[in-house]
């Protein structure tokens, strides 16, 4: 984005939109130990696959490694339903009067053509 569009409303609405999602995918630089959505997915996927190893019940090492995920999810979800809430609704209030498209959570995303066959 460049230094006119960023100093503008719809600029800064965009950027802070940006940060917040960036922090609730990765987390933010200072809080290397909190829950992101991304490790989230990661340590369910992860305790998914060990416990698809067998046909047994879960072990009760499996069931401790799962408790802590709950919470986990359910902040970083909490996150995300505020930005869809809040800063989001704020953002495509500002990008008409730019010019620009909405932000559509209900279409499915626009794939961009590479340029390459699909044979």
């Amino acid at each position: 984005m460049n230094a006119a569009k960023k100093s503008s409303p719809v600029g800064e609405a965009a950027d802070h939109l940006a940060k917040k999602l960036t922090a609730l995918l990765d987390g933010k630089e200072n809080d290397a130990g909190a829950p992101t959505l991304n490790s989230a997915h990661n340590d369910s996927i992860d305790l998914y696959k060990e416990v698809a190893k067998s046909d047994a019940p879960p072990t009760l090492a499996q069931n401790n490694a799962a408790n802590p995920l709950e919470p986990e999810l359910a902040g970083t979800l909490k996150t995300w339903v505020q930005i869809k809430a809040k800063d989001l609704p704020a953002l495509n209030l500002q990008l008409p009067i730019a010019g620009l498209p909405q932000i559509r959570l209900d279409l499915p995303p626009i794939e961009q053509e590479t340029g390459e066959s699909e044979e």
